[in-house]
């Protein structure tokens, strides 16, 4: 019971902002998670997307690290960025 009180998998309905997850393939359980997520978002229609990185964990570096800064930044600059005033 506390389990599906506390679990964000049983909320993913009241999502209704995009998602950026990513996540490293040796990062055990915290993969398992995000997959799951992932997969629960998709299957509602809701925007995300999933980065998965190979040969890293929790924490990314090297190509891994580059990569998803410039994603990341990407990301925020699609849905963040104020549109340009009409002329």
């Amino acid at each position: 019971m506390a389990y599906t009180e506390l679990s964000v998998v049983y909320r993913l309905n009241k999502v209704t902002t995009p998602m950026l997850l990513a996540d490293g393939d040796d990062d055990g359980f915290f993969l398992l998670g995000g997959v799951e997520m992932y997969n629960g978002l998709r299957f509602l229609g809701k925007d995300v997307t999933f980065l998965r990185y190979p040969n890293q964990g929790h924490g990314f570096t090297g190509n891994a690290m580059k990569d998803f800064w410039e994603r990341e930044n990407a990301f925020f600059a699609h849905y963040l960025k104020p549109s340009q005033p009409a002329e």
